[in-house]
């Protein structure tokens, strides 16, 4: 969350540093569930630092479909953006249409 604030404050480079140590507390104290959530968070820094390879390449490896999607729009390709967030979407309409 805290890389997240330093993004929207424009401090990208805090925003770095933040995620490098929450990374390797992640690691240091095998909470690897967490990943995703700090994967994420590093692939909005990716893209801000103009990094799409770096992004989509983390985006895929961790299976995060609203990361993927992000990366796309960066890359002027909204079709795929939306193709990749479809499953998603079905998912939820599915879940509220049993509730």
């Amino acid at each position: 969350m805290l890389a997240r604030l330093r993004l929207a404050q424009g401090d990208v480079s805090g925003a770095v540093a933040v995620l490098d140590e929450a990374e390797a507390f992640v690691r240091r104290h095998h909470f690897v569930f967490r990943m995703p959530d700090v994967a994420a968070a590093q692939v909005l820094t990716l893209l801000r630092q103009g990094s799409l390879s770096a992004a989509a390449h983390l985006a895929h490896l961790y299976d995060l479909p609203l990361s993927q999607a992000r990366v796309y729009l960066a890359q002027s390709d909204p079709s795929t953006a939306l193709a990749v967030l479809l499953p998603c979407r079905r998912q939820v309409e599915a879940k509220s249409l049993s509730q």
